[in-house]
């Protein structure tokens, strides 16, 4: 049996209209069984995710600027910068090309 919207509610035009019926979704028990089954075992994913050590991260940082440049290391939550043979933690960027042609940095 179609619904129909009141005329008032539309503008008082006097037309009707027709609404499609919802569909209900109905749900049989092995469906309802396999919604818990994949929620236990997301739970439990992420229950065992928690207990795993995690591994540690290492990222080195290279800072190359035109007139200086800084190298930093990140091991395990903590930054260190690097200090150069002079005790510096900042570097000339310098490059020196020999006679011979080869590079040096």
């Amino acid at each position: 049996q179609p619904v129909h919207a009141p005329a008032r509610a539309r503008g008082g035009r006097g037309e009707r209209r027709h609404l499609l019926p919802i569909p209900q979704a109905r749900m049989d028990s092995s469906s309802e069984c396999m919604i818990f089954f994949s929620l236990i075992c997301v739970l439990l994913a992420a229950s065992v995710q928690h207990m795993l050590p995690s591994p540690p991260v290492t990222a080195v940082g290279i800072d190359l600027g035109t007139t200086f440049s800084c190298i930093a290391t990140f091991n395990d939550g903590e930054v260190e910068v690097v200090v150069n043979a002079e005790g510096s933690t900042i570097t000339p960027s310098v490059l020196f090309v020999p006679e011979d042609g080869s590079d040096l940095v």
